[in-house]
C-alpha cells in the first residue's frame, strides 16, 4: 500500500519535471527561451571559503547592474504586456456576454449566468491564453527582479569604498 503511494508520487514527480523541462525550454519571450533567460542573467557564484578581490567584486557588481537593467527593461515590457492582455481580455469577455444575451434575447430559452459564463470562457479561450501567458512571463520577471533586489542589497551592505 504505502509503496504503491510512494510508487505514484515518483511518477508524478517525474511528469512534473518533464512538464517544468518543456516550459524552461519552450516558453519564447523576446526570442529567448525561459532556459536561456536564466542563463544570460545568472550572476556568479562566490564561494564562501574562497577570499574575493575587490577586482572581483568589482566585476561582480558590474554584471549585476548589466542584468538589472535588462531585467528592469523586460519586467516593464512584461507588466505592460500582462496589463494589455488582461484588458484585452475582459473586453472580450463583455462583448461576448453582450452578443450571447443577444442571440438568447427573442428565444425561450433561459440559460443560467454560469451557462452563459462558460459559453463566454469557451468563446474567449484564444484570448484568456495570451492573458495566462503575459501573466507566466510577467511573474518570471517579478521573480528576476526580486532575486537581484536581494543580491543588490547584499552587495550593498559590503559597504566597500573603492579609492584610487
Amino acid at each position: 500500500m504505502v509503496s504503491d503511494v510512494i510508487q505514484d508520487f515518483l511518477e508524478d514527480s517525474t511528469q512534473f519535471e518533464v512538464h517544468v523541462m518543456t516550459l524552461e525550454n519552450s516558453i519564447i519571450f523576446k526570442n529567448k527561451s525561459l532556459i536561456q533567460w536564466n542563463e544570460e542573467l545568472a550572476i556568479p557564484t562566490v564561494s564562501a571559503n574562497e577570499d574575493i578581490s575587490i577586482a572581483q567584486l568589482e566585476t561582480l557588481h558590474l554584471k549585476a547592474l548589466n542584468t538589472i537593467e535588462t531585467v528592469m527593461t523586460n519586467l516593464s515590457i512584461a507588466r505592460s504586456s500582462y496589463l494589455a492582455a488582461k484588458s484585452n481580455h475582459e473586453i472580450n469577455m463583455i462583448r461576448s456576454h453582450k452578443v450571447i444575451r443577444e442571440e438568447i434575447e427573442g428565444t425561450t430559452r433561459k440559460p443560467t449566468n454560469d451557462f452563459i459564463n462558460k459559453l463566454c470562457e469557451e468563446r474567449c479561450l484564444n484570448t484568456f491564453k495570451v492573458y495566462a501567458m503575459s501573466d507566466l512571463i510577467f511573474n518570471f520577471w517579478q521573480d528576476q527582479s526580486y532575486k537581484l533586489k536581494q543580491l543588490n542589497e547584499r552587495l550593498t551592505s559590503l559597504n566597500y569604498t573603492k579609492r584610487n
